[in-house]
């Protein structure tokens, strides 16, 4: 106490950098996680690829590179040469069938930045021109969070 400082005060302020810290981690934790996942699909597709940053790109590049050296030291180098692609289960596949993508048509919790009025629940719902209110927000109130499968928001709101 001696600069004035109440102790309660100073260890609430404590608290709550240390969950700061916390989430912050957790966050950037999550996000290196889903990028060594799905490596090979985010340097595939631009989009992605630009939406990481520098140092992203940088922990994508290494990754990719120590996954092919591993894959090569242990199993693909003891194939023959037409089964030798980390990307495609032989040589006669087209397309890189042997890439993770994520699941587009899972369940996430969201917020939205401006009001969305009705939501479809699933694809037919949409297709039929169906909505749900959602009754979670109008116009001049925020959404606190909202469960909804992925693939029902809009490109222009992810």
């Amino acid at each position: 106490m001696n600069s004035g400082e109440d102790p309660l005060t100073v260890s609430l302020y404590q608290m709550d950098i240390d969950r700061t810290v916390f989430l912050l981690r957790s966050y950037l934790r999550t996000r290196l996680q889903k990028i060594e996942k799905f490596m090979f699909h985010i340097q595939k597709t631009a989009d992605l690829w630009s939406r990481l940053s520098r140092k992203e790109q940088k922990f994508a590049k290494r990754s990719i590179k120590d996954m092919e050296k591993h894959l090569d030291q242990s199993v693909l180098s003891k194939l023959p040469d037409w089964y030798k692609s980390h990307l495609k289960q032989s040589g006669t596949s087209e397309e890189d069938d042997m890439v993770t993508e994520p699941k587009l048509d899972a369940f996430v919790i969201c917020r939205s930045r401006k009001f969305l009025g009705g939501l479809p629940v699933d694809d037919r719902q949409a297709e039929h021109g169906q909505f749900v209110n959602t009754q979670l927000m109008n116009e001049n109130e925020k959404l606190k969070a909202i469960l909804l499968n992925y693939g029902m928001i809009g490109e222009e709101e992810k």
